[in-house]
C-alpha cells in the first residue's frame, strides 16, 4: 500500500488492518472501486462526499483502488495478504 501521495493536489492515506481498508482524504471521497487484476469490479460505492470511508477486503490477492474525488481521479494498487 502506499500510504501517502499526492495526486491532482489531493492528499490520501490508506491503511490496512487485517482485512479492513481505511481510506482517509482531504478532498471528499463520491465514488470508490476495488477491481482485482481479472478486472472485475468486487466493490463499487457510491459515497455521500465523505472524507474517510473503509471497505472489507475480499480473499488475498492483489487490487487496484479507484477514488473519484472533489479533486479528481486517483488509482492505488493494493495487496492483501
Amino acid at each position: 500500500i502506499n500510504n501517502t501521495s499526492a495526486v491532482e493536489n489531493v492528499n490520501i492515506h490508506i491503511s490496512k488492518l487485517g482485512n479492513i481498508l481505511t481510506i482517509k482524504s482531504d478532498a471528499a471521497i463520491m465514488h470508490l472501486y476495488l477491481v482485482d487484476v481479472s478486472g472485475k469490479v468486487l466493490v463499487n460505492d457510491r459515497l455521500a462526499s465523505v472524507d474517510t470511508t473503509s471497505i472489507t477486503l475480499p480473499a488475498s490477492g492483489v487490487f487496484v483502488l479507484f477514488l473519484e474525488t472533489s479533486q479528481g481521479y486517483i488509482a492505488r494498487k493494493v495487496i492483501h495478504n
